[in-house]
């Protein structure tokens, strides 16, 4: 089976309206014939949403702050899934997280940042000295980055 790039999008009120009369606004991951949907944690009302040009409607008092962070959600998607891509060769629904956070990006699932994080806060000379020389050993062996994917 073949796998394809995965097809982002965005839809509005796919599980219907709240009792405010709002709907959520999803990023829709599609592949192969399958779909995921993904929640962007926006709430608008149906008359505030263009549904042909997939996006918030510009007399919205928030639609400028909204349509930016859409468009940024569905880059973070597209750029996890690149760099999957990248490193294990495939990306599939699956693959992908229900959430990435806002300015995540493919530096921050470095483990080695978070290594060196967890070192600074050693207190007993004989574990740092023991942990450091693990943590040289970790950089000279994968060139200064380790996904914790890859661990």
């Amino acid at each position: 089976m073949s796998f394809k790039r995965i097809d982002f999008t965005l839809v509005f009120g796919r599980n219907g309206l709240n009792k405010k009369g709002t709907g959520l606004v999803q990023v829709k991951a599609y592949q192969n014939l399958q779909y995921r949907y993904f929640s962007t944690k926006i709430y608008i009302h149906p008359d505030d949403w263009d549904s042909k040009n997939k996006k918030v409607r510009p007399f919205h008092p928030l639609a400028k702050h909204y349509n930016k962070n859409l468009r940024a959600t569905i880059q973070r998607y597209e750029d996890y899934e690149i760099d999957h891509l990248n490193r294990h060769g495939r990306c599939m629904l699956q693959d992908l997280p229900k959430a990435i956070p806002n300015g995540a990006k493919s530096d921050s699932y470095n483990f080695l940042d978070f290594y060196s994080a967890e070192l600074d806060q050693v207190e007993v000379k004989g574990t740092w000295k023991n942990q450091n020389s693990t943590f040289r050993h970790l950089i000279n062996f994968t060139g200064g980055f380790l996904h914790f994917d890859d661990i």
